[in-house]
């Protein structure tokens, strides 16, 4: 139980390195969590020239099954509960930590439990209408694996937006290049759409998760033959919708021929079985009607 909550404070889903960390500390659960927490405390900082609109990650065909210890949207939390409340999110973790370790309520514990990630989603797509109207790509309303599940079994892509609601070039970049009817339409033709903003645990988890450096941040996800989920490629930064379009087009054309491959093999596999089938039950059919005619026979032969 103590392993738990200290992965749902700091957000370190490696059970090695949580175990390491609380080892560290004589399994003291407040003191783990202000050490790991403050560790994590400096963002990643990538400098860039003035004239570029965004950076491309690192992330090209990453597995995201490999789950990274909190980065920089964390540091990003955290600066901003800092400078909106003066107090040190870490300061308030702990306290709620140290009711927890008392094995009394836990109201932080509690209250991110009483909320669900569908509800959580919902909730940032009517704040983002509401500021921004309707006209964004059509958002599949659900958790971020679930998303994956859905373009996994529809053979698309699936596009992740994660916004940042405190960045400065989140409002560009949702009235000028999102909530645009063309992109809409582009999006909803070809790919699965799935969006959250970080201030709410899913799509901070997901950040983590695609180890997101900055925003507003963008990835196209597919899965592989072995079942494995990756990172096509990701766009963190402010850009223009054209680019966008010209960016996921590009994606479309050099690695669509896969999922088209991937469909005509499953459809193939779906037709094999649809026959295997029908001539089982034909079989069985003709079984039936064979032990028809015999009992039919049988009795015929008894009646003589």
């Amino acid at each position: 139980e103590m392993l738990a909550h200290f992965q749902s404070i700091t957000g370190n889903h490696n059970v090695e390195e949580a175990i390491s960390c609380l080892e560290a500390h004589g399994w003291n659960l407040d003191e783990a969590v202000q050490s790991a927490l403050a560790h994590h405390e400096a963002p990643i900082m990538h400098n860039e020239p003035a004239s570029t609109l965004a950076r491309r990650s690192n992330a090209r065909h990453r597995d995201t099954t490999d789950v990274p210890p909190p980065g920089p949207a964390m540091a990003e939390m955290r600066g901003w509960f800092h400078s909106v409340t003066g107090v040190p999110l870490w300061n308030v973790m702990s306290s709620a930590v140290r009711i927890a370790s008392l094995g009394t309520i836990r109201p932080a514990i509690v209250s991110e439990s009483a909320r669900t990630p569908t509800n959580d989603i919902q909730r940032f797509v009517d704040e983002l209408e509401r500021e921004y109207g309707n006209n964004h790509p059509t958002a599949h309303i659900g958790t971020f694996r679930s998303a994956v599940d859905k373009a996994k079994a529809e053979f698309k892509f699936l596009v992740v937006y994660l916004h940042s609601p405190h960045h400065e070039d989140t409002p560009a970049f949702c009235r000028e290049t999102l909530c645009t009817a063309p992109l809409k339409e582009f999006m909803d033709d070809n790919f699965v759409f799935w969006m959250g903003s970080i201030v709410h645990a899913e799509a901070f988890n997901a950040s983590q998760l695609l180890r997101v450096a900055a925003f507003p941040y963008l990835a196209v996800l597919t899965t592989t033959v072995d079942n494995r989920t990756t990172v096509c490629d990701a766009h963190e930064g402010l850009v223009k919708r054209e680019e966008l379009n010209l960016w996921l087009v590009g994606l479309l054309e050099s690695q669509g021929p896969q999922l088209i491959a991937q469909r005509a093999e499953w459809e193939e596999r779906q037709r094999d079985r649809r026959i295997r089938e029908e001539q089982d039950l034909a079989f069985q059919q003709s079984l039936l009607e064979d032990q028809e005619r015999e009992r039919a026979a049988a009795a015929a032969e008894r009646a003589r």
